[in-house]
């Protein structure tokens, strides 16, 4: 059996979408409109939220969108922290710098990270029992290591969604935080990490896009990931995919499965024009072959029948001959009878007769004879 593959990437936006939308994944939009989404599904979908805990789609009535659940976290633990940024640009006379507090929460280092976990493909995808068994046992494992390290994140909501077309998956948001100097909670995921004791990978070096904390973590995470999957049986692929993009978006992976499919089908396509192409090398070669056969057949048949015709011509020669020798050998006969029924006399001067004109024939051919001999 094939081995499945694990996913599990973080990001915040992608380069195409910006960043990830929270509507997606409580289905807070016109989902039934939607190409790749079975709404007869939907309501078996599960969901969590910071506030309102554990619930079905079917039972999100009076429940929080998660729009307004991390518009209200965010408010309770960060306004703070905005009111502080805006003051020092204030003091500093930098006015254009200061910002709603929608655009303070939208900036790319104060949005939430979002967590996609997934086990198999299309072809091969984990049943939604042992990817749930395997996904709690990760996120009690995950939880005791942020509890031992001063809860450095906080997940604000989660969703297992069965209505796609992918596999079953969950897409979990959450929010990086420290206390700074002050005592203030702030956003900030370098710094929430080095209070919780990550070091960088390479400590020597400055951090950076390739020398940062959160490579660590991650790491880290996925290896509890893999070593849940193992716990529960699964026969999973460690040996990374070459070359491959991560922290997409839900459509930039739908996106990047129909270019893979795309190739996939170019591929074939072009193996069954080279087929084609040897097929109809291989039809040339018989219809070349018939044609020979068949031309072959023509000329033996025009020998046939010229055989025939000869046959025929000898048959009628080999008639002709015998009706010839039948009627010479009738006259003869009659001739003789004729010549027997004469007197002895008679018949010698009939001989004699022929033998006068036989030498009448003969004389002028021996004079001529006699002429060119005396002319030697």
């Amino acid at each position: 059996m094939e081995k499945q593959r694990a996913t599990h990437h973080s990001g915040r936006k992608s380069r195409r979408y910006g960043a990830f939308s929270n509507r997606h994944n409580d289905r807070n939009y016109d989902y039934e409109k939607a190409h790749n989404i079975n709404a007869d599904l939907t309501p078996y979908n599960a969901y969590y939220n910071i506030y309102d805990g554990t619930y079905r789609h079917s039972e999100r009535e009076n429940k929080m969108t998660y729009e307004e659940v991390e518009e209200k976290f965010y408010t309770e633990k960060f306004y703070q922290q905005y009111q502080n940024t805006n003051q020092k640009y204030i003091d500093r006379r930098q006015y254009k710098r200061c910002k709603s507090f929608e655009e303070w929460c939208k900036m790319d280092s104060n949005l939430p990270e979002e967590l996609h976990m997934q086990i198999g493909k299309v072809e091969n995808p984990c049943d939604e029992k042992t990817f749930l068994q395997v996904f709690n046992l990760y996120i009690k494992k995950l939880n005791k290591w942020n509890a031992l390290h001063g809860n450095p994140f906080t997940v604000m909501n989660m969703s297992f969604h069965i209505d796609e077309t992918a596999p079953p998956h969950i897409q979990l948001r959450r929010v990086w935080h420290y206390t700074n100097d002050d005592g203030v909670l702030c956003i900030g995921q370098e710094k929430a990490l080095e209070q919780a004791g990550i070091a960088l990978p390479e400590p020597n070096k400055k951090k950076g896009r390739y020398n940062n904390r959160k490579q660590i973590f991650d790491k880290m995470a996925r290896n509890i990931f893999l070593d849940c999957c193992k716990q529960y049986g699964l026969d999973i692929e460690t040996i990374p995919v070459p070359h491959a993009r991560h922290n997409m978006s839900k459509e930039e992976m739908i996106d990047q499965k129909f270019a893979d499919k795309q190739r996939e089908i170019e591929k074939k396509e072009e193996q069954i024009k080279e087929k084609a192409n040897a097929l109809s090398e291989a039809q040339k070669a018989v219809f070349d072959a018939e044609t020979d056969v068949h031309n072959k057949s023509l000329v033996l048949e025009e020998k046939k029948i010229k055989i025939s015709d000869m046959q025929a011509t000898a048959t009628q020669y080999l008639t002709r001959a015998k009706m010839i020798y039948d009627n010479l050998n009738t006259a003869e006969h009659e001739e003789f009878q004729k010549y027997k029924a004469k007197p002895l006399g008679s018949s010698l001067h009939s001989i004699n007769k022929l033998n006068v004109q036989l030498n009448e024939s003969l004389a002028p051919h021996q004079r001529k004879s006699k002429e060119n001999q005396m002319s030697l």
